[in-house]
């Protein structure tokens, strides 16, 4: 159960630090086969704290790659800047 907490949150400082931190999409890619690779070593070598702790690189990287693709998604507005806006009803 601790565990999953800890991914948990994890995963929201991975949110909180991209919301401050503009990453490229490298760093995400690069991060991940190091955190896979970490995950690996670990189970080779049989320690948890590894395993866990490339899980945990995992889930913020995670959390930084949610937050990237929110903020890439939005539309540009900018365009009806300034214009009037009219609504009909059926």
């Amino acid at each position: 159960m601790k565990r999953f907490l800890f991914l948990l949150l994890a995963f929201i400082i991975g949110i909180a630090l991209r919301s401050f931190i503009s990453l490229p999409i490298i760093f995400i890619w690069l991060g991940s086969v190091a955190a896979v690779v970490t995950i690996v070593f670990g189970i080779l070598r049989k320690q948890k704290t590894v395993i866990l702790g490339g899980f945990l690189f995992l889930a913020v990287l995670a959390g930084i790659f949610r937050f990237d693709q929110h903020e890439t998604s939005q539309p540009n507005l900018s365009e009806f800047y300034g214009k009037p806006l009219v609504l009909r009803g059926v």
